[in-house]
Formats: C-alpha cells, sequence, structure tokens
C-alpha cells in the first residue's frame, strides 16, 4: 500500500480536492456533500497507508517497537471517531478497521501481523 500512495501522490490528490474546493465556493451544498464524501475517501486512504508504514516498523522489531504499536492504535482510534462523524457510506467500515484479527487486516493491526503465506509473498518482493 504505502509503495502505491506515495506522500507526493497524496499530496498531489490533496491539491485537486483543494483546488475542487476554491471553486465550490457558494456552490449548492450537494456539491460541497460530494466533494466531503471524496475527501473522507482521500483521508482513509492516508490513514490505511499509515497504519501500514508502522505496522511495517512494527513486523520487523518483531513485535517489540512500542512507538509503532501505540501509533497503529491511535490510527484506529482515529478510525473508530471517523466512523462516528464521517459523510455515511463514504467508507466501508465493515471491511476495514472493524475487527482487527480479520483475514483481510492482516497487517493492519498489532495483534494481525503479516504472517504465513502473505508474510512469504511480501519477502519474495
Amino acid at each position: 500500500i504505502p509503495q502505491k500512495y506515495t506522500p507526493e501522490w497524496l499530496t498531489k490528490a490533496e491539491a485537486v480536492l483543494n483546488q475542487a474546493e476554491a471553486q465550490l465556493t457558494g456552490a449548492d451544498e450537494k456539491y460541497l456533500k460530494r466533494l466531503a464524501f471524496v475527501r473522507a475517501g482521500l483521508e482513509h486512504t492516508r490513514l490505511v497507508v499509515n497504519t501500514r508504514l508502522w505496522m511495517q516498523k512494527f513486523e520487523a522489531s518483531k513485535g517489540k517497537d512500542k512507538e509503532a504499536k501505540t501509533k497503529v492504535l491511535a490510527d484506529w482510534a482515529t478510525a473508530e471517531q471517523r466512523k462516528k462523524s464521517g459523510p455515511p457510506y463514504a467508507i466501508n467500515y465493515q471491511r476495514t478497521y472493524w475487527q482487527p484479527t480479520g483475514k483481510h487486516m492482516m497487517g493492519m493491526h498489532p495483534n494481525n501481523p503479516l504472517s504465513g503465506r502473505a508474510l512469504r509473498e511480501k519477502e519474495m518482493q
């Protein structure tokens, strides 16, 4: 994930949304809601990337990096807060930041680091 969604890519996407926001001054509320919906997706992507970056550090330390664990858990807390305050239907929280031990969340929570086949495939890259 962090290799695809680089800081440069995220910054460029943010700039596009900021440009759109500037053009929406005085626009109908529905367009502002659409922009907020898309921005929520970008912010979620940023959160997923950040979580995975910290998890890579945590995994590399074999679970000993307390700072990385703290950062990952803080990201989970952020996701929990966004579930309550973000635009409805923007993010499928049944698939992300819902159950830390679910197979689809492997490598995204300290209780569920990459293991088995997923770890072997990562190491082969």
